[in-house]
């Protein structure tokens, strides 16, 4: 899937339809995401129940697209599971050496997994989204790994939305949503920028602009 980080998306200023995200279903699809919809389902493997599953889902995170400035997606596949790289436009927090001074990436392209044992079971926290850009994230949520999983949670919700799933994502790296004792091992990966935001609190958030607001916004 990295192949297509350099891939260039055309940006519209969408319009954000009354009721918000309750009104996702009514969203009619632009010509683009309409084919991303068509060639993913057209590779969909999996039960009859799992295929619509992951249709509606793609559907649904597509419609975001269009009303949510800061989120495109860029690619969809769905070869048994659900997998979408897509562009999210957030303050990201970045430390390549301790020595040096904290760096805050614009935006972050994210590895989205949809598995279908989402609906079966109440999946771990890091089970559905990889940081693939920026590198050297620093978040108490984010592992020193170099695959940067992000930790959502101890557990998510049986059957959660993959669009909650975005918007959790986006409060994470935002650090509108955080998690910063070192000795709650629910959800902290990282002690030691656990520590770093406890002695720089007053930089949390990174951001208060709501997900729905124009990607500008601070």
């Amino acid at each position: 899937m990295a192949s297509i980080f350099n891939v260039r998306v055309e940006r519209i200023r969408p319009v954000v339809p009354e009721g918000g995200l309750r009104a996702l279903p009514t969203v009619e699809l632009n010509e683009r995401n309409q084919a991303l919809l068509q060639a993913a389902m057209a590779g969909s493997i999996g039960s009859p129940i799992w295929r619509a599953r992951k249709g509606a889902e793609a559907r649904e995170l597509l419609a975001l697209s269009q009303i949510a400035d800061r989120f495109r997606v860029i690619e969809m596949r769905m070869e048994t599971d659900m997998l979408v790289v897509a562009e999210l436009r957030v303050p990201v927090p970045c430390l390549t050496d301790p020595n040096q001074p904290l760096q805050v990436a614009p935006l972050a392209v994210l590895g989205l997994k949809y598995p279908e044992a989402v609906l079966t079971e109440a999946l771990p926290g890091l089970a559905f989204v990889q940081i693939l850009l920026p590198s050297h994230v620093w978040l108490a949520q984010v592992p020193l790994d170099p695959r940067q999983p992000l930790c959502l949670g101890p557990r998510m919700p049986l059957g959660i939305p993959l669009r909650e799933i975005v918007i959790l994502t986006y409060g994470a790296l935002s650090m509108q949503t955080v998690q910063l004792d070192p000795g709650d091992a629910a959800g902290v990966l990282n002690a030691e920028a656990a520590r770093f935001w406890q002695a720089n609190a007053d930089k949390i958030p990174l951001t208060r602009a709501p997900f729905l607001s124009a990607a500008e916004d601070r």
